[in-house]
């Protein structure tokens, strides 16, 4: 399957379940498979709708029936319009590899399960997320013609019903857009920045000392009873910058207090007007635009985010799969770079 995403017109397959879980789109008896054979997750797609226990067709389900029943091909059968709530339930990433395996390039609803969405853009399969009244009529046209066409422009951003001519915009994470529109998986982007990353690797090894991070005022408070004063922190500050001339300052954590940005405040400022600024830092959280707009506000402009390295705390902790904690700090380091910070990623 091409994994490069432009633009594509095809007609559809029209799925109108709402709540369609992840046992629907693949029952569990094929999880057990160590094979990616697209052909094997092409048969498991839906199969407990499209066959009876004796492994025949089910007549009356809609990829059984005439002008739905053929194999998803180049503008044919590429878009599925699905019901409210696609792939709820379980989490298992083989729902989208069934669906990829299938051969469907974009998958459109009015609301997904977040942890599947996240799945099919691994997979190189679009999610859209329309309205429901666009949705609807999706489903109603496509339902009385199979041969409707719909245009799905990534570039654009849009969605277009080719028989009305309606269009609506969606949405996509930039980075997964990039992604997708030059065929990229993780490791494909990582490598196509090699270029970047050894440059950057000629520059910190011709750095060959060790770093001191001083993180004595991020919590303010060091012993039990006892809380430094907005003047007691300037002053550590101050000494430990302009006399052990420590590399960098951990001075506060994000959003933990109004008196606690106060005294962010005016370190800020003294670090400003003493040439200082890029060596204090605060520590922030993933969380998009909250921590970095909180330490802007205060006036610096460095952030060291603090992120999951454990597996335990990303599925524990946050409720999240590993691709979607990293889609969440790869937004907030978007968003704080986009405002001119820096940002130093911590695990």
């Amino acid at each position: 399957m091409e994994k490069k995403f432009g633009v594509i017109e095809s007609t559809c397959i029209p799925l109108a379940i709402d709540n369609c879980n992840t046992d629907l789109i693949i029952p569990a008896r094929y999880l057990a498979s160590t094979t990616r054979d697209p052909k094997f997750f092409s048969d498991a797609f839906m199969h407990d709708l499209r066959y009876d226990a004796n492994g025949n067709p089910v007549k009356d389900f809609i990829m059984n029936q005439p002008g739905f029943s053929e194999t998803p091909s180049e503008g044919h059968r590429q878009i599925v319009v699905a019901g409210d709530n696609w792939g709820s339930g379980s989490s298992r990433e083989h729902a989208a590899w069934a669906i990829s395996g299938y051969g469907v390039r974009v998958v459109v609803s009015s609301s997904f399960a977040d942890i599947h969405r996240n799945n099919l853009l691994n997979c190189f399969v679009l999610p859209v997320v329309v309205s429901e009244e666009f949705r609807d009529s999706l489903l109603k046209i496509i339902g009385a013609n199979p041969e409707v066409r719909v245009k799905v422009d990534l570039p654009a951003q849009t969605i277009t019903d080719m028989t009305t001519g309606v269009s609506e915009h969606f949405s996509i994470n930039s980075y997964k857009k990039y992604c997708l529109t030059n065929g990229y998986d993780d490791i494909d982007y990582l490598l196509s920045r090699s270029a970047d990353i050894e440059e950057f690797e000629k520059t910190r090894d011709s750095r060959r000392y060790v770093e001191i991070l001083d993180t004595t005022l991020r919590d303010g408070e060091q012993t039990s009873g006892v809380s430094f004063s907005n003047q007691e922190k300037l002053s550590i500050v101050q000494s430990l910058l302009s006399e052990v001339n420590v590399d960098r300052v951990e001075i506060a954590s994000a959003m933990v207090s109004d008196r606690e940005q106060e005294s962010v405040k005016g370190i800020a400022d003294w670090a400003q007007r003493n040439g200082y600024l890029n060596r204090v830092e605060v520590l922030g959280f993933v969380d998009v635009n909250r921590s970095a707009d909180w330490i802007l506000e205060s006036g610096c402009r460095v952030m060291n985010l603090l992120c999951k390295g454990s597996l335990k705390h990303v599925t524990a902790q946050l409720g999240k799969t590993p691709a979607e904690h990293i889609s969440d700090i790869l937004s907030t380091v978007e968003y704080a770079v986009s405002r001119g910070m820096d940002v130093n990623v911590y695990l």
